[in-house]
């Protein structure tokens, strides 16, 4: 049985720290492969979560698109009138039927084209339009999280 991509990554991350490591002369050469070694476990770790973590986010994105395009129609759709269209068509997509992460990150990337002008029209507007504080509490546990998954974490 052949290995996973995660499992062949840490191969090479052992070969490279068993093997590579020690023949290099200069400490500057044996902190650059530390560097591509940690790298290269990052890697691994997130390629084990990615799938997940992909559905987790379309879902919390196909939620958001729900819940603002609703709180829109209750005000009428206010500055965000021109992007209920798309934001009710990301709402009510099918999931991608698997899981290969080349649907998932296509369906990711189409969700948040729906999502990106109205961060940018809440963006726009003062704090104190109810419309704006209401679609604000929607949208920052997900950029949040946005963020969190896609921070470099050096293994160590």
């Amino acid at each position: 049985m052949r290995p996973n991509p995660p499992e062949a990554i840490r191969g090479v991350v052992a070969t490279l720290a068993g093997g590579i490591l020690p023949e290099l002369s200069t400490p500057w050469t044996q902190a650059q492969l530390r560097y591509s070694m940690s790298l290269l476990e990052s890697i691994a770790a997130e390629w084990d979560a990615a799938a997940e973590n992909l559905v987790r986010e379309n879902e919390d994105l196909q939620r958001v698109c729900r819940v603002i395009s609703e709180r829109a129609d209750a005000h009428d759709g206010g500055p965000l009138i021109g992007h209920m269209a798309s934001l009710r068509q990301a709402a009510a997509l099918p999931p991608p039927p698997g899981l290969r992460l080349s649907m998932l990150s296509e369906f990711n990337k189409t969700l948040w084209t729906a999502l990106e002008p109205v961060i940018d029209a809440v963006g726009a507007t003062d704090d104190t339009a109810g419309w704006a504080a209401s679609v604000k509490s929607e949208l920052r546990p997900v950029l949040r999280a946005y963020v969190a998954t896609r921070q470099f974490r050096a293994q160590g």
